[in-house]
């Protein structure tokens, strides 16, 4: 029983030698030192006395076992290694760089021509460093001088379309444009020759009569006004009206010529009346002035009183001339030839434009001056109807007469 014991014990003290042996070599750069008390080989347990057993557990005790970090493991050093090839290369390939930069080429090009030295063959000797940075400067400065051009180019172009715009959108302006517009107006004499133009135009107008006079309507007391497109005259405005009153043939006439010749004439003719002054109308583009000239004849026949009026209104302002011809014709009543009578107004108002020059658009100010002069004409015939009829005592009688 007492061998078996010796021989446990003789194990243990092996295991804990070959222990204490493998921890002295796990450190390399620890340097072997000789300890008094601990000795390079050691004692069998079996051998050492109490005391020496304590001290042995006791110093065993007091060094721990060291440890190492990973920082010289093989993957770290692999790691290095890569980093140090990839940076010898990198130097090299630097190298080699520099080399061919601090090359003198064996062709020399002209620095004036960018063209051809930017276009090189790659088969050709490389340019240098300081010739290709001189070609690509002068390519980059003339790059930038043709920029500065077209930008000046394009800023002029804005500029011209902005003021070709604010033109076309003005109105105003094109109407002073005689390129647009030349001579928009025919000219007109002052004095007695254009009232000699008048009265040309007014028996002109008689000989007419014929045509525009049409017995055979039936209407009662109207005024009606129309806008048409005449194909000689352009865009007119036509004004119709039918008065019937009780009265002969004769005092209707009178009553019609007196009404004209409320204002003074410019000079005293039988059955005649001129007349010339300035007319003043408001409008949406302010106050309209018309240079007004007026002629009115009356013709007297057998069976009818034909009356011609004509007007020019110009506006020089504006440089526009309007043009106004009416046919005022007194017959006898169908009904009662004798006792009563009637009055039809043919009015015709256009723009008078030279026939050689036609403007293709209206402008505003044509509209407006149009538009006002519309209007006064065919207030003044409503208000002239009203004039007949009280003067010869038109009643609710009057609306019974059929003409």
């Amino acid at each position: 029983m007492s061998s078996i014991l010796v021989t446990d014990t003789d194990e243990s003290a092996t295991l804990e030698a070959t222990l204490a042996f493998l921890d002295a070599w796990e450190a390399p750069t620890t340097k072997r030192s000789f300890d008094p008390t601990v000795s390079s080989f050691h004692t069998p347990a079996r051998c050492l006395t109490p005391q020496q057993k304590q001290q042995d557990q006791h110093s065993r005790r007091k060094k721990p076992r060291r440890k190492y970090p990973n920082s010289s493991s093989t993957v770290l050093q692999r790691r290095k290694k890569a980093e140090i090839l990839a940076l010898r290369t990198q130097v090299e390939q630097l190298e080699l760089q520099l080399t061919q930069l601090k090359q003198v080429p064996a062709a020399k090009y002209a620095l004036n021509d960018v063209e051809g030295a930017l276009l090189v063959e790659p088969s050709h000797s490389p340019i240098g460093w300081a010739e290709q940075a001189t070609v690509q400067y002068r390519g980059r400065l003339q790059s930038e001088k043709t920029n500065i051009k077209l930008k000046s180019i394009m800023a002029n172009q804005i500029k011209v379309s902005e003021a070709l715009r604010t033109l076309l959108q003005k109105t105003a302006a094109m109407e002073d444009m005689d390129f647009l517009h030349p001579d928009p107006c025919k000219p007109l004499a002052d004095g007695l020759s254009s009232m000699e133009l008048l009265e040309k135009r007014v028996e002109s107008l008689y000989l007419d009569a014929d045509a525009v006079f049409k017995p055979e309507r039936m209407n009662s007391i109207s005024v009606e006004a129309m806008v048409k497109q005449n194909q000689s005259l352009g865009k007119t405005v036509e004004i119709i009206s039918t008065t019937p009153m009780l009265c002969p043939l004769k005092v209707a006439s009178d009553t019609l010529w007196n009404w004209f010749s409320l204002a003074k004439p410019v000079r005293e003719r039988t059955n005649i009346l001129e007349r010339n002054y300035t007319l003043l109308l408001e409008s949406q583009i302010g106050m309209l002035e018309f240079r007004k000239q007026n002629f009115v004849r009356r013709f007297e026949e057998t069976d009818r009183v034909v009356v011609i009026w004509a007007d020019i209104l110009r506006l020089p302002k504006h440089k526009l001339q309007f043009r106004n011809q009416t046919w005022m014709f007194i017959t006898p009543s169908a009904d009662a030839p004798n006792d009563a009578s009637v009055l039809r107004t043919f009015q015709q108002l256009f723009v008078d434009n030279d026939e050689s020059h036609q403007v293709q658009g209206a402008s505003f100010a044509e509209k407006s001056a149009f538009q006002e002069l519309s209007k006064l004409y065919r207030r003044f015939l409503q208000s002239q109807q009203r004039v007949m009829l009280e003067e010869t005592r038109a009643g609710a009688n009057a609306f019974g007469i059929t003409v």
